[in-house]
This record gives structure tokens, sequence and C-alpha cells, in this order.
């Protein structure tokens, strides 16, 4: 979704339907931003985000362009589960957001399922060229929704994404009005398709800025952080259970012995 440069940033105001009926945030003030800051260890707030989505959309594809500036066409399948902490500071604030990218298969969501219940932002991704993977977001929303103890209060910020925008149109098959419908309708908090091919810098931007608006959001509407020392025993004990799972994935089967 392209937007005017008066547009192109979120504010303190959640999203905001346009007289065109495109999700769009009102920008109040400017802020300062830092992102992806390397080597960070300290923080002053910590925020969850899951990425959710079929396999072989682009999830891995959309963290490895937020977190290492970079499109690898050699990534495999995620399996289980994986994180990475990416902070970036706004105005004078450091945000931790820790991004677990999840797998799409149907044997790892028991795994998935853990993580759901104290997730702050669900970030939900489909391909613009599979029409099912759109199809299936309705699902992943709901278990989403159906699983996240914030729900309820509405504290679980949904963004939709629609990746490889940079595909021919004669191979596209879901429309960027479908996808902008679907998002005003489920209250979902903004969406915008992306390219994690293209290394213009337009698209590039149009990726980071993602993280900005997550940052800039929590600027303004901090949250409580109680739990945020008793969740890093619990994201120790999801790490040994993701690495076992892929080193599981990932082990070649032994050849059996005739004799």
């Amino acid at each position: 979704m392209k937007e005017d440069d008066s547009e192109s940033s979120f504010s303190r105001t959640n999203s905001v339907v346009s007289r065109e009926g495109t999700l769009k945030i009102q920008v109040e003030e400017d802020y300062k931003i830092e992102r992806n800051l390397k080597g960070q260890k300290n923080y002053d707030m910590s925020i969850k985000l899951i990425v959710l989505g079929d396999s072989n959309v682009g999830k891995s594809s959309v963290i490895h362009r937020i977190c290492l500036e970079k499109f690898d066409k050699s990534i495999i399948p995620t399996i289980g589960d994986e994180l990475f902490n990416y902070f970036i500071k706004v105005n004078e604030k450091i945000i931790r957001i820790q991004i677990w990218d999840t797998a799409g298969q149907e044997q790892f969501r028991s795994i998935i399922k853990k993580h759901y219940q104290d997730a702050d932002v669900c970030l939900f991704v489909y391909s613009v060229d599979d029409i099912i993977s759109f199809n299936n977001i309705q699902n992943w929303y709901k278990e989403a929704q159906d699983n996240n103890q914030k729900t309820e209060k509405n504290e679980m910020k949904s963004i939709l994404l629609g990746n490889k925008k940079d595909v021919e149109e004669a191979e596209r098959k879901v429309p960027e009005e479908q996808g902008e419908e679907f998002a005003k309708n489920n209250n979902f908090y903004f969406f915008r398709e992306i390219s994690c091919k293209s290394e213009s810098e337009e698209e590039r931007e149009n990726i980071y800025e993602i993280m900005d608006i997550i940052g800039r959001y929590y600027h303004d509407n901090p949250k409580e952080n109680e739990n945020s020392k008793r969740n890093e025993s619990f994201n120790f004990a999801a790490n040994k259970e993701l690495r076992n799972a892929n080193e599981k994935g990932k082990k070649p089967k032994e050849k059996k012995k005739c004799c």
C-alpha cells in the first residue's frame, strides 16, 4: 500500500480508515528513532512479537530483512520456532522486541500455541501469489485470538502483511484491496504489502518502517513489564525446546544396516 509522505509515519493515534477505505495512520508529531541497535543489552521495555502464517510465505525472510537487513534466498523452512531480539530507540526509550519466527507446518502447532498467550503483537504473513495462504490467515487469526489472554482487553495488536508483491501481475492471486478489506473488517492495527526480495530503497524502507510503527506505539502506550523477568525463564526453556526441534528436523536419517 503506497502512502503519501504526509501519511508514511505512525503517531499516537490508532489506525483509522481513510476516505479511500484503506488503513492509514495520522501523523501528529515527530519521533527520533534509532533502528536495530546492535549489541544492545539494556532496555526500558520488552514486548513479544510472534510471526504467523503458512509455510513458504516468507516469514523467515521478513525477519531476516528486518533484523539482518538482507534477503537470503537460501533460507530453509523454520523448524519449530526461532527467537530474534530487535532493539529500537524511540526518543530516549529503548524497546526490545522479541521476534518469534514460527513454522507453518501442522506438526509444530503445539509448540507455536505456547507462544500465543503472552504475545503483544501478532504479525500475520501471507503470499500475494498464494490464495490458500491468504484464506488461512483467518484460521491463524482465530487461533491467536482464542489462545491469547490479552484479546479481551484488546491488548494484542494484529498486523497483516502481504509478502512477495514483486511477483508478476499474472502470478498474483490476492488483490491488494482484498488484504486491506480483511484487515479493516477484523480490526487489524495496520496492513501493507511488502517485498523482502526487492533491494530498492523504497521497498526496504517499507519493511523497516514496520518496526518503527511498533516502537512508536509502545513508546506512547507503555505496557506493564512486571512479568518481563518471569518470561526470561520461559524463553530459555522455549529456546531449548525449539533447538531440539530444529536439530531433530535437520538431522539426516540413518541408513539401516542390512547385516
